[in-house]
C-alpha cells in the first residue's frame, strides 16, 4: 500500500520511486474512468489579507550618474608692450661745494605734506578703535555665554542635588529598616544568651551543691576534731626550733663580726709597721691574703659548727616531740581504756 506521506527507500532515489508509483497506478487504473471529487470553494479567511505595501519614494540619482559640468568665467584681456623709452639724460655736472652756506630756501610742500603724513596715523587710530570695539563686542558675547552657562550649571547642580537628596532619603529608609531588623536579631541573641547563662548557672550550681555537704563535713572535722600530733608539732616543736635556729644564726653573726674586727685590727697594725719599704708592702699583701684565707676558713668552721649544732638540736627536739606525742597518745589510750572499762563494769 502506497501512502503519499510515507517515503520508502533511499532519499536520493525519490524521483525513481515517484516514477514507479505512477506507473503502477496507471497499470491498475487502465480501462477505468477516474472520478475526482469536486473541491469545495475555499472560504475567505481574514488572515489571508496581505500586508500593506511600503511606500517607495522615488529618488533622483541622475546627479550621481553623470559628471557635473563646471562653467568657468572667461574674460578676454588685451596685452600690449610699452613704447620704447629712452634713458634719462645725465645730470649736469655740479662742482663740489666749498665754504659755508649763508641761508637755505625751503619751498611749500618740500618738508611736510599734511595729507600724506596724517594718513598712517589716521589708519592706526581707526584700526585701533575698530579693534577695541570688536573686542568689547566679543567680551559682551562671552559674558552673556558665561552667564548662560552659569545659570544652566546652577540648574543642573540643583537637579543633581535633588536627585542626591532623594537617594539619601531612600538610603536612610533602607538603613532604618536594616537597623530594625538588626535590633530584633540582637534581642533574639540576647535572649538566647540569657537562656544559655541560666542553663550554665543551673549546671554549675548542681555541680557545686553535689560536693557541698562532703566539703562542709571535712572542714568541720579539721576544726572540731584536730589531730593531736599535728597540733603539738605546730604549737610547740616548730616555735622552739625556730628560736633555736635564730639564736645560732645570731651567734654566728657575732662571731663573724669579732673575727672581722680582729683581722682588720691585725692587718692595720701589720700594714702600719711594714708600710715604709717595698718588701714590707709585699709582705703586707701576703698577710692580707693570708688573713682573708684565715677569715674564710674561720667562717666556714663557724658555719659548719653552727649547722652541726642546729642539726643536733633539731634532731633532739624532734625526738622530744615524738616522745611527748607518744606519751600523750599512750595517756589518751589509757584514758579511753579506763572509760571503756568503767562503762563495761556496770
Amino acid at each position: 500500500m502506497w501512502d503519499k506521506r510515507v517515503h520508502r527507500g533511499n532519499t536520493y532515489s525519490m524521483y525513481t520511486q515517484a516514477a514507479i508509483k505512477e506507473a503502477l497506478e496507471e497499470a491498475a487504473s487502465k480501462g477505468e474512468k477516474k472520478t475526482f471529487p469536486k473541491r469545495k470553494p475555499k472560504e475567505a479567511s481574514p488572515f489571508d489579507m496581505p500586508l500593506p505595501e511600503m511606500d517607495r519614494i522615488a529618488i533622483d540619482l541622475s546627479g550621481h550618474l553623470t559628471a557635473p559640468e563646471e562653467h568657468f568665467e572667461v574674460e578676454t584681456v588685451d596685452a600690449q608692450t610699452d613704447e620704447w623709452l629712452f634713458d634719462p639724460p645725465e645730470e649736469p655736472y655740479q662742482p663740489q661745494k666749498t665754504g659755508v652756506d649763508v641761508h637755505t630756501q625751503v619751498e611749500d610742500g618740500e618738508l611736510f605734506d599734511f595729507d600724506q603724513e596724517v594718513e598712517p596715523i589716521l589708519d592706526v587710530l581707526v584700526m585701533k578703535t575698530i579693534e577695541q570695539a570688536l573686542m568689547e563686542v566679543e567680551e559682551e558675547h562671552e559674558m552673556r555665554s558665561m552667564k548662560k552657562f552659569q545659570s544652566d550649571w546652577h540648574k543642573q547642580q540643583e537637579e543633581r542635588k535633588k536627585d542626591w537628596q532623594a537617594q539619601v532619603d531612600e538610603e536612610v529608609r533602607r538603613w532604618e529598616a536594616k537597623e530594625v531588623i538588626v535590633q530584633r536579631r540582637k534581642e533574639e541573641k540576647r535572649r538566647e544568651a540569657q537562656v544559655l547563662l541560666k542553663l550554665q548557672a543551673i549546671s554549675s550550681s548542681r555541680q557545686y551543691l553535689s560536693r557541698l555537704v562532703p566539703n562542709a563535713v571535712a572542714d568541720l572535722e579539721d576544726i572540731a576534731f584536730p589531730d593531736k600530733r599535728a597540733v603539738t608539732i605546730d604549737r610547740l616543736f616548730l616555735p622552739q626550733l625556730l628560736e633555736a635556729v635564730q639564736k645560732e644564726v645570731q651567734q654566728a653573726q657575732a662571731v663573724r663580726q669579732q673575727i672581722d674586727g680582729l683581722v682588720a685590727s691585725s692587718v692595720q697594725t701589720r700594714l702600719a709597721a711594714l708600710a715604709k719599704t717595698r718588701a714590707d708592702r709585699e709582705r703586707a699583701k701576703e698577710l692580707v691574703r693570708q688573713a682573708e684565707l684565715d677569715k674564710k676558713a674561720a667562717e666556714e668552721d663557724a658555719a659548719r659548727k653552727a649547722a652541726i649544732e642546729a642539726a643536733e638540736l633539731e634532731a633532739a627536739q624532734l625526738e622530744a616531740a615524738q616522745r611527748e606525742a607518744e606519751e600523750s597518745a599512750d595517756k589518751d589510750g589509757e584514758g579511753e581504756n579506763q572509760d571503756n572499762d568503767g562503762m563495761a563494769a556496770p
